[in-house]
């Protein structure tokens, strides 16, 4: 006989209760630690998990310097910064970064580099419509793939007298993506640039 098929229910951002939870790296390798870790911070060990909705709990991580770290990688394995000055590259293998004062870096980088990052669309006040449509399909496949999408008008120079033409345009882009994204930040002005965040929509 037919089936019947429940809705599928979403959270929403006020009904998420988060907990904090402490996490032991001492002994463990680094990329479980960071794939659960990870895990935890998007919500994805409760039942309520939705993609698009901000579920997780938060992590403190201790022993960070006690993490383990398979093969070569302590030797071999570099990480490259950048001071911020001219001349400023920085490099140092994850042993020598471990047995110093800021090993947690070791773990951060590694948690980042698992949580989905957002999609960026940049638009100019006087974005032409081949243009708009080129950069829609771009965010079309981003909300398909399941990433948010900031897209955001830069104001150069004198441009910035032309806010409400990039507040028209950022919302009629949103608007051309309502089948498979929702809005979940309206035009805002920061500085020089005007953002909306759009995220993917959930299919039924």
């Amino acid at each position: 006989g037919a089936q019947a098929h429940r809705a599928t229910k979403s959270a929403r951002a006020e009904d998420v209760v988060r907990r904090w939870l402490l996490v032991d790296a001492e002994g463990q390798v680094l990329g479980r630690l960071a794939t659960r870790v990870a895990s935890i911070l998007r919500g994805k060990h409760k039942a309520i998990f939705t993609p698009h909705v901000d579920t997780g709990d938060f992590v403190i991580v201790i022993n960070a310097e006690k993490v383990k770290l398979t093969g070569k990688k302590l030797s071999d394995k570099k990480y490259i910064r950048h001071t911020g000055w001219r001349g400023g590259i920085k490099s140092a293998t994850a042993g020598e970064i471990l047995s110093g004062p800021h090993a947690d870096r070791i773990v951060q980088q590694a948690v980042r580099g698992m949580l989905p990052k957002n999609q960026e669309i940049r638009f100019g006040p006087n974005t032409d419509e081949h243009d708009i449509e080129f950069k829609t399909k771009h965010a079309t496949k981003f909300l398909n793939e399941g990433h948010k999408v900031r897209a955001y008008v830069f104001f150069r120079g004198r441009t910035i007298v032309y806010k409400e033409r990039g507040s028209k345009l950022l919302n009629e882009f949103a608007a051309s993506l309502g089948d498979i994204a929702k809005l979940e930040m309206e035009p805002k002005l920061e500085g020089k640039k005007m953002f909306i965040m759009l995220g993917p929509k959930v299919k039924k």
